[in-house]
């Protein structure tokens, strides 16, 4: 067994370069100062809470873990807590924890796990998505079906595409069409649609002009159909170019357009879609009139008037609005707490918004539109579960 020392040693060797190879490329030398780049999560001070070196891709905590992996060919992926301490083994493949459930992939197979990484669905499914309202979406052989938190299969994979639940109902494609099913796999609205959103507040949006209820009865219309080419980039979507990822199914002629409320389309080529769904978020959705956008209630009635150039849904009484090439927010009454002056902006989430100022850095502004959080970071996301992920780039000796 003499023979394999050497390859150990080289082994060793190479991994040591590596190593200090990403160290140098996350860690720049400029007029003798080392620019070292941190990746990690702040407090709601603007503290870091947890700090690591740009090498560790970090993502957004829900139910108190968050996903961790190591930039490098495996891509492999863990779980660490709100200290920054792993605690769970490495796996394929996660998804971020929903319900305290999350879904992995161990041998070419996914499964969940609970808060203590233990599995709790056996790993026997070729996808899977989060858990919401109790069920999952799992798919076996290209058809998908759907899960309970003790890993009973409640319905049958059979569907081409699913959405999760929402206010008891799914969305899902049959035969090219679009219909809802409740949480025993019956059809309560029969598929009729060339696509569909999830139902919130009572109705779902549907063939891109109608609102319906449970019942599948319109509500009321919209015949809004405004030039999405204006609308900021990051917030347009040409469906050609939708990447094929865990929401798609290659063999269909349907796409779940992911965006902050995903929605059951068909694919439609040369027309440009929203890629965040028009659905009821605190009893207001967006809609507009020609190229102008506002919000309406539930009885289809403008509550603010279509003054914006795009408008994103509301959350925790603020919304996300653009004008002239930046965003800003508005409050309930479409008043602005933060007047249009940023490139790039997140809604609120935790009671703080997430901005790009002027000064080219990511900082946070509180209810009222004041700065909360200087702009320093570069990049940064939204605060979930009290923590926010952020880089932070500054030079040392």
């Amino acid at each position: 067994m003499r023979w394999i020392e050497p390859f150990i040693m080289i082994y060793i060797f190479v991994m040591v370069v590596i190593n200090q190879c990403l160290d140098d490329l996350f860690g720049i030398t400029i007029g003798g100062n080392r620019l070292i780049e941190w990746y990690g999560y702040i407090d709601k001070t603007g503290k870091f809470a947890i700090k690591k070196k740009r090498r560790y891709v970090l993502e957004s905590f829900s139910c108190g873990r968050a996903i961790q992996w190591v930039w490098g060919p495996s891509e492999d992926k863990c779980f660490i807590d709100t200290s920054g301490r792993q605690v769970t083994e490495w796996f394929q493949d996660a998804l971020p924890f929903s319900e305290n459930m999350a879904a992995v992939k161990d041998n070419e197979r996914f499964g969940f796990i609970n808060l203590d990484g233990e599995i709790v669905v056996p790993c026997v499914y070729d996808d899977a998505e989060p858990f919401a309202e109790g069920m999952a979406a799992v798919c076996t052989s290209e058809r998908w079906g759907f899960v309970n938190s003790e890993g009973e299969l409640k319905i049958e994979p059979q569907f081409d595409l699913v959405m999760y639940f929402s206010e008891g109902l799914a969305a899902v494609v049959l035969n090219e069409k679009v219909g809802y099913v409740n949480k025993d796999g019956c059809f309560i609205i029969e598929p009729a649609y060339q696509e569909a959103a999830r139902f919130s507040c009572g109705v779902a949006l549907v063939n891109d002009c109608d609102y319906v209820d449970c019942n599948g009865e319109v509500v009321f219309s919209t015949d809004w159909n405004p030039d999405r080419s204006k609308f900021p980039f990051q917030h347009r979507l040409f469906v050609e170019s939708v990447p094929i990822n865990t929401w798609n199914n290659p063999t269909s002629k349907h796409r779940i357009i992911v965006g902050r409320k995903p929605r059951l389309q068909r694919i439609d080529s040369g027309k440009w879609y929203h890629s965040t769904v028009r659905s009821f978020s605190e009893n207001v959705a967006v809609a507009g009139r020609g190229d102008r956008c506002g919000y309406i209630d539930l009885e289809g009635t403008f509550c603010i008037d279509p003054v914006f150039d795009y408008a994103l849904p509301f959350s925790e009484g603020r919304a996300l609005v653009y004008v002239d090439g930046l965003f800003g927010y508005i409050d309930r009454s479409g008043q602005y707490i933060a007047r249009p002056q940023f490139e790039r902006a997140y809604g609120f989430s935790d009671g703080y918004a997430c901005a790009l100022f002027p000064n080219g850095k990511y900082g946070y502004l509180d209810m009222d539109g004041n700065v909360a959080i200087k702009p320093q970071f570069s990049p940064a996301k939204s605060f979930v579960d009290g923590l926010a992920r952020v880089g932070d780039r500054r030079s040392s000796m």
